[in-house]
């Protein structure tokens, strides 16, 4: 079962939704319904969120904490597919 926890159009018109599953209660899935591509994050791992992020050594990826965190970022614009 899915849960959808916020829905988002970003400023280029993409239709953004940000869920998680029963099967998998501690990953965020973000969905691009616009282009039909999904990317998740899973609390407790590291992984690049923004665009700062992703020019970093592998060892200094930010810890994922929170899905506000991630949805916070996604919002902002900060990242895209």
């Amino acid at each position: 079962m899915i849960q959808i926890l916020k829905k988002h159009t970003t400023s280029a018109g993409n239709k953004l939704e940000f869920y998680v599953t029963t099967s998998n209660p501690k990953t965020l899935v973000v969905r691009d319904n616009s282009c039909q591509i999904e990317r998740s994050y899973t609390i407790g791992t590291f992984r690049p969120i923004s665009f700062e992020d992703q020019d970093k050594p592998r060892d200094q990826f930010p810890l994922i904490q929170s899905f506000d965190q991630v949805i916070k970022t996604w919002t902002d614009e900060r990242v895209h597919f």
